[in-house]
């Protein structure tokens, strides 16, 4: 088990619900550790995340490849450490957690996602409970100060008449695990100038569309089914182009 502070990469040998023993520094970098289990100080930041992964950036730029599509981490420093926009304040923390699904009686499937937990826009509550949010659009410097958590808990739940949950349970993330859901996150649109493009560009959609709406204007499914189409393979082709 692997315990990852703002300053250090801890490297315990035993953990029994607490860390026990006399941690070892890790120093080869943390590549050398994504195997492990890991858990995170409470002080952790996002940005903190993001620095360790910097300080190995070779291998973790060569190892996550695929994941990052060849976006070079090192391109987001800049934008991790700019001023943050106080616009922007609905997030209480980022967290990483188990999406679950049940596909089919005996087979289920699980990917760890890295997502924004807050309040709903007008500051409310949604039944007491913190609403979730994809954060593939915010700029980083809104997220470079915010705690990081791992979340463990997970449900899994089958839709029938009204919501089942099956099973509550949790589950212990690796390195792995979580550096692969940040990475893919945050490179997700490209850079962030290509970020930045993506958001004007979903914006300026949806001025269009509540504008075609008031003035009641429709087209049928299979427009909607084609230009869907185009979407997908220009969205595709973006995504396996090299930066």
């Amino acid at each position: 088990m692997i315990l990852i502070t703002p300053q250090d990469i801890l490297y315990y040998e035993f953990y029994f619900d607490s860390f026990e023993g006399t941690p070892q520094k890790v120093t080869k970098g943390i590549s050398s550790v994504l195997l492990s289990e890991v858990r995170f100080s409470e002080d952790l930041k996002v940005k903190d995340f993001y620095y360790h992964l910097l300080r190995d950036k070779e291998m973790i730029d060569h190892i996550f490849k695929f994941t990052t599509r060849g976006y070079k981490i090192e391109k987001y420093k800049s934008e991790f450490e700019a001023e943050p926009d106080p616009a922007r304040d609905n997030l209480n923390h980022i967290q990483f957690n188990w999406r679950t699904t049940l596909e089919k009686k005996d087979k289920v499937k699980q990917e760890c996602q890295f997502s924004g937990v807050g309040h709903n826009s007008d500051g409310n509550r949604t039944n007491g409970v913190e609403s979730s949010y994809g954060i593939d659009l915010t700029p980083l410097n809104n997220l470079a100060n915010l705690p990081l958590r791992l979340n463990h808990r997970f449900l899994i739940e089958e839709y029938s008449n009204g919501l089942t949950v099956h099973l509550a349970a949790e589950k212990e993330f690796t390195l792995m695990d979580v550096s692969n859901a940040f990475l893919y996150t945050i490179t997700w649109n490209g850079y962030p100038e290509d970020r930045e493009k993506a958001a004007i560009e979903i914006e300026r959609r949806l001025e269009k569309a509540e504008k075609q709406i008031e003035r009641g204007e429709t087209i049928s499914m299979e427009e909607m089914r084609k230009k869907l189409e185009s979407m997908k393979k220009r969205i595709t082709g973006s995504k396996t182009s090299n930066p």
